[in-house]
């Protein structure tokens, strides 16, 4: 028998395409404009739960070319779990990237607030309500999800929460029976989750800033059983063997 601590999860994490939000904050970030101008400028383009541009799209589709192309466990034809925010963007990013026609299992679709952005300052973090999201979203699964989302705070959530939050849905996504899972989510919380989380070990390829719809396929296993007193796992990030 195939011992816990031996076990694999394939995972595709994925960036959301470009957002209203940040049409002019992304190219100035990828510029080397200053932390506090990054901000400034998503603030001024800032709106409620932004979806994606025309150009978001396109770099989803891009993106899911990309990844047809990919063959064994690299490729995405063998997911059989598709996780994203519950925010619009990423779950309009993840029916682009991973299009149910494209997966022969038709996999569940699972929206996880623990995937979602960092919290507070801006309403593009800011989700529907659960039933609205349900209307609009009809072949998503929302059971996980709040009715309401809380109100948009004045204090930005710390990395260390954020990170938290992420390192939370890798818990729960170790939990399941899925083997090879597709996870979409923001540029905030992935850059936290893989670089800054302590019990979250990444190989060096795949730690650093996403860009918009930029895809990291890796391999997540279980490292030791965790703290004796806590039992909290920690999990190794590496690349695809191969």
């Amino acid at each position: 028998m195939t011992s816990r601590a031996a076990m694999r999860k394939v995972i595709h994490f994925v960036r959301h395409g470009q957002a209203g939000h940040n049409v002019r904050a992304e190219p100035a970030r990828a510029a080397g404009c200053s932390m506090d101008e990054f901000v400034r400028l998503m603030k001024e383009d800032d709106s409620f739960d932004a979806a994606l541009t025309a150009a978001g799209v396109e770099q989803a589709e891009r993106a899911a070319e990309a990844l047809q192309q990919l063959q064994g466990p690299r490729g995405p034809l063998g997911v059989e779990l598709v996780v994203a925010s519950p925010l619009s963007r990423a779950l309009h990013t993840a029916d682009v990237v991973f299009p149910q026609a494209s997966l022969p299992s038709a996999p569940p679709r699972v929206a996880c607030e623990y995937f979602r952005e960092r919290k507070g300052v801006l309403a593009s973090c800011q989700r529907r309500s659960a039933s609205a999201l349900a209307a609009a979203w009809p072949h998503w699964d929302f059971s996980e999800v709040l009715e309401d989302d809380a109100p948009l705070s004045d204090d930005l959530e710390t990395v260390e929460a954020c990170a938290q939050r992420g390192y939370q849905g890798l818990c729960a996504l170790w939990a399941r029976p899925e083997q090879h899972l597709a996870v979409v989510a923001h540029g905030g919380l992935l850059q936290y989750l893989v670089n800054d989380h302590p019990r979250v070990r990444t190989h060096a390829s795949l730690m650093g800033h996403f860009g918009n719809c930029e895809v990291r396929s890796c391999q997540m296993s279980l490292h030791g059983e965790g703290d004796a007193k806590d039992r909290e796992p920690t999990f190794l990030l590496e690349p695809i063997p191969g």
